[in-house]
């Protein structure tokens, strides 16, 4: 019978009355207490003893139910979140064979007793507090089922020693499965799913969900998200190097202490790696937290495009520069953290004096953007980090707070750009903070360090779904989605002369607003514009902001203004660095001739 490896206690953790977990269950065979026979059927087995696994320890609480922890992340004890697992050597009469024989007896206890609707925590008698009810009401679905459920559910897991106590749990999102017959990843029937704080664990939280093992002869696989793995991202780039575009760099920029790849990318036409070419960059890093697997979606989506025919991506490799660190972490999503290294460090949290030795990633990259901040030749415009949320919906994004009160007003248009042409996008739930925990942040830090002209954001992609503005209904995100919505075509211009035109009529105006006291772009504050997070009334009232009318000179597009040799950095309203914020959106626009223009004001194309 395989085990699980057992380790010491570690110092200051306590996850309940029983040791403490060191590492992932390996083949585990779970046996009932006092059973003295060979192993059979309905014995199951955990594993989680592979890439970005995570699973520390099993408890038998019944013949059906169990209670699961999470291993925490490596030398740091405080985190954990992250659990990706399978479960083997499934019952017989847990299969698809026995489903009618249940219904057929579950018809006849209806007929006795019928059942009124979906067992939930307060629909069963005598039951004293919410916690108790909720497993109490697993327990009923396992045992004697329900004519409202699509299954009859026969195994309950109990995820019981989170380190959060919010989760999108409670919002309707439910674990990932899939199987070997069924390899595509599908979220688990929400109303399946219970996320409450319980008594039998010191009050911790658990998330519990039932299930039914409808094929005995499949291995099934859970897991806290959609997976996305070292090795996945490693053949992703080998694919895309063996294309030989001549456009698509990829070069070591380091490696982590375990000795993985640093990955560092360059797309841009070659004419802008010429030796004393001027370069405008765009800096992307992602999965410096290694459980936040949307990031590395959102970061192959903005990968795919920008490489490429759509004339938009032509467009940004003539003009821009863009550099991608895709996973910061790469130990830590090997190793299943979640938000640790190996050695148990918050990457972002170190930017301020990042180790070579601990923080080897991290140091590599600050090395990079520091050499660019001293190059004459080099402007990088854009710092973006790429994250997800655990208890938010909707993309969202974090940016600083300056003293110069026009920077941060200029720093605040791109978030509203994104609100205006990404339906994901969630301006009411950005906001703008210098909070002294998060100065170690690359946001923070390179927002400290770089020159008025360079935006630095975190982008926040929900780990669960996304609210359309004006609705309350969620749509979960999928790995295409995920990966679409990491599209930069969402922010481009498709006239990209256009676009340069209309950003210098607004930064005219919003000289001439200053001057007269005025804020002519509006909604731009250091706490979200009003309503909850996330709350779509606040998006429909923002949206409704008056509108500035701005004209868009008619014609044959013109090339962006080129600075010359011995002539002065141009100003910043001229600075071509906008060209991928898309100024329109034809798909939202409110009338033949308009094209809202994502600050709430509206643009009029005399030509249209």
């Amino acid at each position: 019978m395989a085990e699980r490896s057992q380790t010491a206690p570690e110092a200051g953790y306590d996850i309940g009355n029983d040791d403490a977990i060191g590492g992932n269950v390996s083949k585990y065979l779970v046996l009932p207490s006092g059973y003295c026979g060979q192993p059979k059927k309905g014995h199951l087995i955990f594993d989680a003893c592979f890439e970005s696994g995570n699973l520390g320890r099993v408890d038998q609480v019944s013949e059906f139910e169990y209670d699961l922890f999470i291993r925490p992340d490596t030398c740091n004890p405080r985190f954990r979140v992250w659990f990706n697992f399978t479960v083997e050597n499934v019952k017989e009469s847990q299969s698809q064979r026995e489903r009618e024989k249940e219904r057929q007896r579950h018809r006849q206890r209806e007929k006795q007793a019928p059942c009124t609707g979906s067992p939930t925590w307060d629909s069963i008698p005598g039951l004293q507090d919410r916690a108790l009810g909720q497993r109490q009401a697993l327990n009923h679905c396992a045992t004697q089922g329900s004519q409202h459920l699509n299954f009859i559910m026969r195994v309950i897991f109990n995820i019981v020693n989170f380190s959060k106590t919010k989760s999108l749990y409670r919002d309707g999102m439910a674990p990932m499965v899939k199987s070997t017959s069924r390899p595509k990843w599908q979220r688990l029937p929400p109303k399946n799913v219970y996320y409450y704080r319980c008594p039998d664990h010191r009050k911790n939280y658990v998330m519990s969900f039932a299930f039914c093992f409808d094929r005995e002869e499949d291995i099934y696989q859970f897991a806290y998200c959609y997976p996305y793995t070292y090795t996945r991202f490693q053949h992703y780039l080998d694919g895309l190097q063996k294309r030989n575009m001549d456009y698509f760099f990829r070069e070591q920029l380091g490696q982590s202490v375990q000795q993985r790849q640093l990955d560092l990318l360059t797309i841009t036409s070659p004419d802008n790696l010429r030796e004393g070419a001027e370069k405008k960059v765009v800096f992307i890093t992602g999965r410096v937290h290694p459980g936040e697997t949307p990031s590395s979606f959102v970061c192959q989506g903005i990968i795919d495009f920008l490489i490429s025919q759509h004339p938009i991506a032509h467009v940004l490799r003539e003009h821009l520069v863009f550099k991608i660190a895709p996973m910061l972490n790469p130990d830590g999503v090997y190793l299943g953290n979640y938000r640790c290294s190996l050695m148990g460090f918050d990457l972002n949290r170190h930017w301020l004096d990042p180790s070579p030795w601990a923080h080897p990633t991290l140091h590599g990259v600050k090395q990079l953007i520091i050499q660019m901040y001293n190059d004459p030749k080099t402007s990088l415009e854009f710092y973006i980090d790429i994250h997800a949320h655990s208890t938010m919906m909707n993309g969202f994004m974090y940016g600083n707070i300056f003293e110069d009160e026009e920077r941060f007003q200029r720093q605040a248009i791109f978030p509203k750009l994104l609100c205006q042409n990404a339906e994901d996008f969630s301006y009411s739930s950005t906001s703008f903070n210098r909070d002294a925990v998060k100065a170690g942040t690359g946001r923070r830090f390179l927002g400290g360090l770089l020159d008025h002209t360079s935006y630095c954001y975190t982008l926040e992609v929900s780990f669960y779904s996304y609210i359309i503005g004006g609705t309350t209904a969620a749509v979960p995100y999928t790995e295409e989605a995920c990966i679409l919505g990491g599209s930069p075509q969402a922010w481009a211009s498709p006239h990209p002369a256009e676009s340069i035109q209309v950003w210098q009529d607004l930064m005219g105006r919003y000289e001439a607003g200053k001057e007269r006291g005025k804020n002519v772009f509006g909604l731009l504050s250091a706490e979200p514009p009003g309503g909850e997070s996330g709350d779509p009334g606040a998006e429909a009232a923002e949206r409704k902001a008056p509108s500035l009318q701005v004209p868009i000179p008619a014609g044959p597009s013109q090339q962006p203004p080129q600075r010359q040799r011995g002539q002065e950095e141009l100003s910043e309203p001229q600075r071509p660095f906008k060209l991928f914020l898309r100024t329109w959106s034809p798909g939202r626009s409110c009338g033949g001739t308009s094209m809202h223009f994502p600050l709430g004001h509206e643009i009029i194309h005399p030509s249209l």
